[in-house]
């Protein structure tokens, strides 16, 4: 006997194993076909391609510039006289607050046929530096410095709420409509039912009709609500046929559908009362690309700024630029550095113009961080109502899906009653099968509530 309910119990146990194994697989299966999903996972993946340059923008930028030039001689034959190619090093560095800087080391290699120093060579050097005054608007380099520390790290973050985003709603979604799909196909069936019920009862009206015992008024009238019924059916059918054709926005077909809608729906049940969701992702999301929006509003303020350029170009002067091979002419070149000219240079532009924009920077700086803080408390708010809209839907769904349940129970017990009178002759057949029909449509409105509940809390706020 303990053999025996140890072996009921692991089968089903087992069973619902198998069920919750499908059910996961079927939301795996979600996220592996559908379009959807796999539009915004490549969406994704080309953000952060292009987020890697911004990552890493602060490191130094090294270019090699190349440059060939040919020279042919004034005779008829047009002979290629001297070739010169220029090879220069940069390297770019920017520095968080609008700081620039480069510097380039420049090389120069000549070859003349008509001389017999044929190769020739020289150097030259120079530096750069760009730095925003920052005197004309005090109050944005900390907003711009914060910025830009942060901009790599805010542009990834709002990559990643937005996939998060899409992969809720779409599992929502597909939850929702297999759910739909099984409850739509059910009570199509139901209704089908029904329809045999009319049948029958509108040849039994014909009869009252034709007896006298029922007016032309009356029978017009309930074959007026037999034809609505039917007209309800078709539009049931209608909408469970663009149901199953918007299948493929989740990469599904209609034998993917899941069969039991009873083991469906405890299944999302137990789901959604265990399983951690993640709520206010879209709050999450907005307050980030407001701070993304506010700090690159700062940064374009920040190249209005008038700017202090800083150069310097230093050149090696060398007794011997020439020599009749390539290496001689650069070791001579060296060798015979007698010194170095340097050129420094310092320049600024600023507006004279009183009503320059420049000027305004720091009262239009403090108006946007003005309409940030706003716009940000605003979102705050909202975040709250919603959530709090949220909790009051949550509750009023379990109220709903109570009394769901106390109909469904009491259309139960009816069945019992009707049973009873059906067996003493009090209850015809016809009203019998009505009654039925009408618990198995009053369980169907149960599930559906128990639904609306479940993509209540898969949807979230």
């Amino acid at each position: 006997m303990v053999k025996k309910t140890i072996t009921v119990c692991l089968f089903i146990t087992c069973f619902f194993v198998a069920y919750s194994e499908d059910y996961s697989n079927f939301i795996r299966k979600v996220l592996t076909l559908s379009p959807v999903y796999q539009n915004a996972l490549l969406e994704r993946k080309n953000t952060e391609i292009s987020l890697i340059p911004y990552k890493y923008r602060w490191l130094p930028r090294p270019f090699l510039d190349v440059g060939y030039t040919a020279l042919t001689d004034k005779k008829p034959t047009g002979r290629l006289q001297a070739h010169m190619l220029k090879t220069a090093f940069v390297l770019f560095q920017d520095v968080p607050g609008g700081i620039a800087m480069q510097t380039q080391a420049s090389q120069f290699f000549a070859y003349n046929n008509d001389t017999s120093d044929s190769n020739a060579y020289e150097f030259s050097a120079s530096c750069a530096l760009t730095v925003p005054l920052y005197a004309a608007a005090p109050d944005l380099l900390p907003f711009v410095w914060e910025g830009q520390n942060s901009a790599w790290k805010i542009h990834k973050t709002i990559a990643d709420i937005q996939l998060k985003i899409e992969k809720k709603q779409l599992i929502a979604e597909a939850v929702f409509t297999a759910s739909r799909y099984l409850l739509l196909k059910e009570r199509i069936a139901l209704e089908e039912r029904r329809q045999d019920l009319h049948k029958k009862e509108a040849e039994a009206d014909e009869q009252l009709w034709s007896l006298g015992r029922l007016s032309s008024f009356e029978l017009t009238e309930r074959n007026t609500k037999r034809y609505e019924s039917y007209l309800n059916i078709l539009q049931m059918k209608q909408t469970f046929a663009n149901l199953i054709e918007n299948l493929y926005v989740f990469g599904l077909e209609e034998k993917d559908m899941p069969q039991d809608i009873h083991s469906w729906l405890s299944y999302w049940e137990q789901y959604t009362a265990e399983k951690y969701i993640e709520n206010g992702l879209v709050y999450t999301l907005e307050t980030k690309q407001l701070a993304r929006n506010f700090y690159e509003q700062a940064e374009r303020r920040l190249d209005m700024l008038p700017k202090l350029q800083f150069s310097a170009e230093a050149e090696p002067v060398s007794s011997q630029v020439s020599s009749h091979t390539f290496k001689d002419s650069v070791l001579g070149y060296w060798k015979n550095t007698d010194y170095w000219n340097w050129n420094f240079s310092i320049g600024m532009r600023f507006a004279l113009s009183p009503l320059a924009s420049e000027y305004r920077l720091n009262d239009s700086m403090f108006t946007a961080y003005r309409i940030y803080d706003i716009t940000g408390k605003q979102l705050f708010k909202n975040q709250q109502i919603k959530e709090k809209q949220y909790q009051t839907n949550i509750g009023l769904l379990k109220k709903l899906s109570e009394k769901a349940l106390l109909d469904k129970t009491d259309a139960d017990n009816k069945i019992v009653t009707a049973r009873a009178l059906l067996e003493q002759g009090h209850l015809n057949q016809l009203n019998f099968e009505y009654q039925l029909l009408n618990a198995e449509i009053v369980d169907n409105t149960y599930k559906e509530v128990r639904l609306r509940y479940i993509a209540a809390v898969l949807n979230g706020y």
